[in-house]
């Protein structure tokens, strides 16, 4: 039979374990609290996204409302592009396949761009209108991510629409800017594509990405984007290929990462997460650095012409922004030419952007997380866009079907755009739909 000293012990060691579980469970709560905590510090002000994102492998992948979102996503060389002949770089097929010239199998994929951007239509049908969106990437996102079916919906109101199917297609890419749109249409048409209608939604990469991306870097302002990352390749900047090499090297850490995290059975903790978000943080900020590298690599002689491009020099940064607002006015007329040589309707739409003044009230979450003062396409916008829109009635006086869309979130305090460039929610997409399908629904009751 067990003492009392013995049965005072046994308790002692109970209450010793009892006490220690406690403790564990405290320390483990706090921990878990103070983790969530900083957690949510450290996401602050992130980019959200609701949509699909296609990342550099050329995969598709659904995010969570509040995942936090790389934000070289939207980098020059975040897609995996390929130079074309003709269009300057565009998205090589995922799955390549051979089709029948024709066949109703065949898709914009097959020709550069991207998944999800729609059937290439060969023939007229009398029961359906084939249209073609084209501009950049809020273009290719206004139909893959938003609701360009409320769109559609308010030009079947129009006598010449009704009953009639309109069928979708996307030929543009992340980056394009004029001329691309227009080489785009010219080169699809010249191939045997069939288009009823042209709309084209545009103006912010033409004003935006020209001078930081191009001019500054000793390249045309008129050659697709970042030309120089896309030359990488010709062994011409062995430089440029070593920072690549770096920044894919952290990438691939990242990707890393973010598979360990999925399959982890501590990823339900607050406190697994903080770390997995803290390596996460270094490894975006060694990836931003590399960007920012590769931004200041200029185009130099070794380089050569098929890097430079001609040479155009400007007496200021008025000289400039008048030149190149002139070749994205040149450029909607010629499309607009071409579209009504060939019988097909031109839309020109001037895309919303939140470095315009007054163009949208804004709460302090929005603000903080999509005006950025330090980013390279601000001035250009908040300098360009009045170009843009006093051009952009010149176009109306010109003849062509143009429709300012800039101040179309005038009067919406909700957040809509999603990050400090110019992309934009779906509820974004859906307003941006319904007033600019008043807006076409309006001109042409007037001026058929």
């Amino acid at each position: 039979m067990p003492s009392l000293t013995q049965h005072s012990t046994e308790l002692s060691k109970a209450k010793r374990i009892v006490f220690g579980l406690v403790t564990v469970g405290i320390v483990f709560g706090v921990t878990e609290a103070f983790s969530a905590t900083a957690l949510t510090v450290l996401r602050r002000g992130s980019n959200v996204v609701v949509a699909d994102i296609i990342s550099g492998s050329g995969s598709i992948y659904r995010l969570h409302p509040l995942l936090v979102v790389d934000p070289t996503q939207n980098s020059p060389d975040s897609f995996n592009q390929i130079v074309h002949p003709y269009l300057g770089a565009v998205l090589e097929p995922i799955e390549k396949k051979t089709v029948q010239f024709g066949s109703a199998d065949d898709t914009m994929e097959n020709y550069g761009f991207g998944p999800y951007s729609g059937p290439f239509i060969h023939e007229y049908q009398p029961d359906t209108i084939s249209v073609a969106v084209v501009g950049g990437s809020v273009a290719k996102q206004f139909v893959t991510h938003g609701h360009p079916d409320i769109l559609f919906k308010k030009l079947a109101e129009l006598p010449k629409y009704q009953g009639k199917k309109f069928i979708v297609s996307v030929p543009t890419n992340y980056g394009y800017k004029q001329p691309q749109q227009l080489l785009a249409i010219n080169y699809l048409l010249s191939i045997g594509a069939h288009f009823d209608m042209i709309i084209n939604l545009d103006g912010f990469n033409e004003v935006a990405m020209p001078f930081p991306e191009n001019y500054v870097q000793n390249i045309s302002p008129y050659y697709p984007r970042s030309w120089n990352l896309r030359m990488q390749n010709l062994d011409l900047a062995p430089e440029m290929r070593r920072i690549i090499g770096r920044v894919g090297f952290y990438r691939k850490e990242q990707d890393m990462l973010h598979e360990k995290q999925k399959h982890s059975p501590l990823r339900r903790f607050f406190t697994a997460q903080l770390l997995w978000e803290m390596s996460d943080q270094r490894l975006k900020k060694k990836i931003d650095s590399g960007q920012q590298e590769l931004l200041s690599q200029k185009a130099n002689e070794r380089s050569g012409y098929i890097v430079t491009g001609p040479g155009r020099t400007y007496t200021g940064d008025t000289d400039f922004l008048d030149d190149v607002v002139s070749v994205w006015k040149q450029s909607s007329v010629m499309l607009n030419q071409i579209a009504t040589a060939r019988g097909i309707d031109y839309f020109h739409a001037l895309q919303p952007n939140q470095y315009v003044e007054g163009s949208k009230p804004m709460g302090p979450e929005e603000l903080a997380a999509t005006v950025n003062p330090q980013s390279h396409f601000r001035q250009g916008a908040i300098s360009g866009y009045p170009l843009l829109r006093s051009v952009g009635q010149e176009l109306r006086n010109e003849g062509v079907h143009f429709y300012d869309m800039t101040m179309v979130f005038a009067d919406q305090p909700q957040r809509l755009y999603i990050d400090d460039c110019c992309h934009m929610l779906p509820e974004g997409s859906a307003i941006l739909a319904e007033r600019l399908g008043e807006a076409i629904v309006a001109d042409l009751s007037q001026n058929p």
